[in-house]
């Protein structure tokens, strides 16, 4: 994997973790209010209720209710952050190719310059050998009339 795309996975997994580490107590909490719940014998329907029993599961049930909100809370910020991944990854994916495009008129760039500066060296190359000639002439002229 590419240098960039660690350094983007320990940032998303440096935000993403202390997210969840927070929420930790609030799990831990659901589960064993949910254990609680299921391994009890529900005290509305038993002969030997008491008071305090139905004042505990009610203080149980209305915990629940909260903790089930909570955790909708939770996966729905959830999603609002695989959401945000995956916008960032379509904008990286994007940015990506626009770099690759640009590399690639630079590249293109480059080999014009090549070829317009050995074309431009050998226009001079020809014009030198031009003049070159012409002078030639005038000085054959010029020791022809002087003789």
């Amino acid at each position: 994997m590419s240098d960039w795309r660690i350094q983007i996975l320990k940032e998303i997994e440096s935000v993403r973790d202390p997210r969840e580490k927070a929420q930790c107590e609030v799990i831990e909490s659901y589960t064993n209010i949910a254990d609680k719940y299921v391994s009890r014998p529900n005290p509305l329907h038993s002969d030997q209720n008491t008071r305090a029993d139905t004042l505990k599961y009610a203080e149980l049930a209305a915990e629940n209710v909260k903790l089930r909100q909570a955790a909708k809370a939770l996966k729905i910020k959830l999603q609002n952050s695989i959401d945000e991944q995956a916008v960032r990854t379509r904008t990286i994916a994007m940015l990506q190719d626009e770099i690759l495009t640009y590399h690639l008129q630079l590249n293109m760039a480059d080999e014009k310059i090549s070829s317009l500066t050995k074309e431009n060296a050998q226009l001079i190359n020809r014009w030198m050998e031009r003049v070159a000639r012409e002078t030639e002439k005038l000085n054959d002229a010029n020791a022809f009339i002087e003789r």
